[in-house]
């Protein structure tokens, strides 16, 4: 028997040759395989695009007592409604003397500036998930004197908070805390 090791065999004993990878690949087996690569990016796309966005649907109502706004003695009440990516929301201010001031916007996730009727002012947003949080980017008016970006997050399922940070003309971010309301029906 030599020291050296065989064609066939290693040094410890082990068979080193794989057999040879086929010279070319058939259609089909190309095909198969980039099918099931492609079937498996979609599985793995449909489930991080099918995970459940928050559960903002429902009527909210501003608990001052946890929040910090410009604006003390308004009580506001928000109205939001979410199917897929579209959302609907209707905001209502009224103010310490009684006057109410009523803004809705209804908005796809993700896609285009969508008209904000601010109680007759014309406004624009758009808005998008990030992560499990919705953010919405108002500009005010055609020249965009005023931008600002609302966060909304959920703390626990009956409690929201919404952060707006003044964008331009720079100001104090505003935390407003609201609580889910019950159901009437």
């Amino acid at each position: 028997m030599s020291s050296s090791p065989s064609a066939e065999y290693g040094p410890r004993g082990r068979r080193d040759v794989l057999p040879a990878p086929p010279a070319k690949m058939s259609f089909p087996v190309v095909a198969r395989r980039s099918a099931v690569l492609l079937l498996a990016l979609l599985f793995i796309a449909g489930v991080s695009l099918g995970e459940d966005k928050p559960k903002l649907n429902g009527a909210w109502q501003l608990d001052a007592s946890k929040s910090k706004v410009e604006h003390s003695g308004e009580t506001i009440e928000l109205n939001i409604q979410v199917a897929k990516d579209k959302i609907d929301l209707t905001r209502t201010i009224r103010a310490a003397d009684g006057k109410e001031a009523v803004s809705k916007f209804e908005c796809v996730a993700g896609g285009p500036d969508c008209p904000f009727d601010e109680a007759g002012h014309k406004s624009k947003v758009s808005l998008w998930f990030q992560g499990d949080d919705l953010v919405i980017l108002k500009t005010d008016g055609s020249g965009s004197d005023e931008v600002s970006q609302w966060t909304l997050k959920l703390v626990d399922p009956n409690t929201m908070q919404v952060t707006v940070s003044h964008i331009t003309p720079p100001g104090a971010d505003e935390t407003m805390v609201f609580a889910r309301q019950k159901s009437t029906t």
